[in-house]
């Protein structure tokens, strides 16, 4: 008689897959965010739609205005002393559709007017 004996032991490749996996994940999801900037934004405002989103992602939104009309939502964030961005969102604040510096505006009350006269108004 001939017995055969099988080991079930583990060697943490399991755990290996599932990093593998969350990786894959992750850079799927940071590729569909990625894309959710606006190209417009990219190809007409340049590196300046790039400091808005960086600013207004990381803690620069000083304002929050909103257009009845389009229900777009606009975020006034602040780059630098006297210098100010826009982000315009969709209406569900998800899509951006362009991003962009006022440079002859240096004061946030020239950027409130802008936005005023454009239809926003503060949310």
């Amino acid at each position: 008689m001939c017995t055969t004996t099988y080991s079930n032991q583990s060697n943490g490749s399991g755990i290996g897959i599932l990093i593998i996996i969350a990786l894959i994940i992750s850079i799927f999801i940071g590729g569909f965010i990625y894309f959710q900037n606006s190209d417009h934004a990219t190809e007409k405002h340049g590196t300046d739609a790039e400091l808005v989103r960086n600013s207004c992602n990381n803690g620069g939104i000083k304002e929050i205005w909103q257009n009845p009309k389009t229900n777009r939502i606009a975020k006034i964030c602040k780059i630098e002393d006297n210098l100010f961005g826009v982000q315009v969102l969709d209406e569900n604040d998800e899509i951006e559709i362009t991003a962009f510096i006022k440079n002859k505006m240096r004061y946030i009350d020239q950027i409130r007017n802008y936005l005023s006269n454009q239809g926003y108004v503060i949310k």
